[in-house]
């Protein structure tokens, strides 16, 4: 006789564990299915498919991250921050979605906006390689050298081997 489980006893909380087993399938399907059309270059596609993963979940941060990415990519960085901007109110302590928004405000055209939240994610996460390197990118593109160079020393020495920040260091 085999041990009873609390899934064995549990006909309902079973029934639940199965559902989201079952939300968890079709939210992977949906992101490898994007991945493939984002392969293949149907950009539509993919977003397509993305947005479905975030309609079954719509805090999953893998889902908005690959969605706000081929946004950037079209040229669509305002429909990108809105993604994160969605996010940044459910997590409002995380430096993580505070980069991801920076990047995305930057491309919107709203620079104040995105100095503001790179800044923030730095004061929160200081070892946090990514958004020295936006700010720095940022501030490169808006004149003021010295302090990009600083920014972007940083995350160097955070992140010495990331070819992102080895690339704009040497821009």
């Amino acid at each position: 006789h085999c041990p009873t489980t609390a899934l064995d006893t549990d006909r309902d909380g079973g029934r639940r564990f199965d559902q989201k087993r079952q939300r968890v399938v079709l939210i992977e399907a949906s992101l490898e299915e994007g991945d493939r059309h984002r392969v293949a270059g149907e950009a539509d596609a993919s977003m397509g498919c993305y947005r479905k993963a975030l309609t079954s979940k719509d805090d999953y941060l893998e889902a908005t991250l690959v969605l706000s990415t081929c946004l950037l990519e079209t040229d669509r960085g305002r429909e990108a921050a809105d993604l994160f901007l969605a996010l940044e109110e459910v997590h409002p302590d995380s430096s993580r979605i505070k980069n991801y928004l920076g990047r995305c405000l930057y491309q919107a055209g709203d620079v104040e906006g995105a100095k503001g939240r790179l800044e923030a994610a730095i004061e929160m996460d200081p070892g946090f390689s990514e958004p020295y390197n936006n700010l720095g990118v940022l501030l490169w593109e808006h004149g003021e050298l010295d302090s990009a160079l600083e920014k972007l020393k940083r995350a160097a020495e955070l992140a010495p081997g990331d070819p992102n920040v080895i690339y704009n260091i040497a821009m």
